[in-house]
């Protein structure tokens, strides 16, 4: 089991969430490599809106097997593609 402090393995998540954002919201004009590791995940940056969220979610949940639960918990999940990455290995690591 990785450690939550595991960063060659966080690394590597962020990399396949890129590739899965992107094809999951069709970011126009962008790929994964666009998507900033500690910048706002949603915004004019991006291109990302509260709509993309909602199948972001469903992603996420479905692709990860972790569950997000209330608005404060995604609002941090998805501030940036590094919080949305720990999120999901802190939640995975938590069994």
């Amino acid at each position: 089991m990785q450690k939550v402090t595991d960063t060659d393995g966080l690394e590597t998540l962020m990399a396949d969430l890129r590739q899965k954002i992107v094809a999951t919201v069709g970011l126009a004009g962008l790929s994964g490599d666009d998507l900033p590791a500690d910048g706002p995940l949603f915004g004019p940056t991006t291109g990302l809106d509260s709509i993309d969220v909602l199948e972001l979610v469903v992603m996420v949940e479905k692709e990860y097997g972790v569950t997000i639960k209330g608005k404060e918990v995604g609002e941090q999940a998805f501030e940036t593609l590094r919080s949305l990455a720990t999120f999901i290995q802190t939640k995975r690591a938590e069994g």
